[in-house]
């Protein structure tokens, strides 16, 4: 659906980015925000994805914004969280992962910005 270059889907895409990164200069664009956006276009039309976006991004009840600035905070203060949950909840896995030097920006950076 998105893998023919330039084809009606990227260009879709590249439309609801360019138009939130005009609308939210804050944010601007960041490559994660690509996945959220294809996510929502399987399931409604481009107009209804950026105000989905927006929706995530701004509004109230998801507040994700700070996923996306500049400096990434909002994303440090999850994996920061993470990393608490796991000495309290896993001690003896955080205690391998400790020892092996595998902090959660390697492997949790993800699961963050593309849920």
């Amino acid at each position: 659906m998105f893998q023919l270059k330039y084809g009606v889907m990227q260009q879709k895409l590249f439309y609801v980015l360019a138009a939130y990164s005009m609308f939210n200069k804050e944010v601007g664009y960041c490559q994660g925000m690509a996945n959220v956006v294809l996510m929502l276009m399987y399931l409604t039309e481009e107009e209804d994805v950026f105000w989905a976006l927006t929706s995530l991004l701004r509004g109230e009840r998801y507040q994700m914004n700070d996923f996306f600035t500049p400096k990434l905070p909002k994303l440090f203060r999850c994996l920061d969280h993470h990393l608490v949950l796991r000495k309290k909840l896993i001690p003896s896995v955080h205690k391998h992962l400790k020892k092996l030097h595998f902090e959660p920006t390697l492997y949790a950076t993800k699961w963050f910005l593309q849920c």
